[in-house]
């Protein structure tokens, strides 16, 4: 039997590649995912509550709490959380191999409390991607 806390699952209330909401199915955690076409950065936002029209027709003025930023051919480029006073990291140096011979689509990466995770592609049954 399990005793720990409830995994966060999130659901993509928009479907959009770029301007999606993510909201957690148990109302704990809400993120929108935005990108600003004449940039190559997108920008992670918490943004306190859940996703709805009234909302997302407000003027939008917060700070990012995560920022990646792609070079312009879309490589690979940098990350940086406002939390670590916006220290840039390159996202080959974050998002690392889970072992020498693990492929793309398992990584692990230290995430804006220290504490250390995996994400990893069809891990679980029934979950696309997951991180743990």
């Amino acid at each position: 039997m399990y005793n720990g806390p409830l995994p966060y699952v999130f659901e993509d209330r928009t479907g959009q590649l770029y301007g999606s909401d993510f909201d957690d199915m148990y109302d704990r955690l809400f993120y929108r995912v935005a990108r600003d076409p004449q940039r190559t950065a997108t920008m992670v936002y918490d943004m306190g509550r859940r996703a709805n029209r009234h909302r997302d027709s407000l003027p939008f003025h917060q700070r990012p709490i995560a920022i990646l930023d792609f070079k312009p051919d879309q490589s690979m480029g940098s990350i940086c959380y406002a939390s670590n006073g916006s220290v840039a990291v390159p996202i080959n140096r974050y998002l690392r191999r889970t072992s020498i011979f693990g492929g793309s689509l398992s990584r692990k990466f230290t995430g804006s409390d220290g504490r250390e995770y995996r994400w990893s592609h069809r891990s679980i049954q029934g979950q696309e991607w997951t991180v743990s």
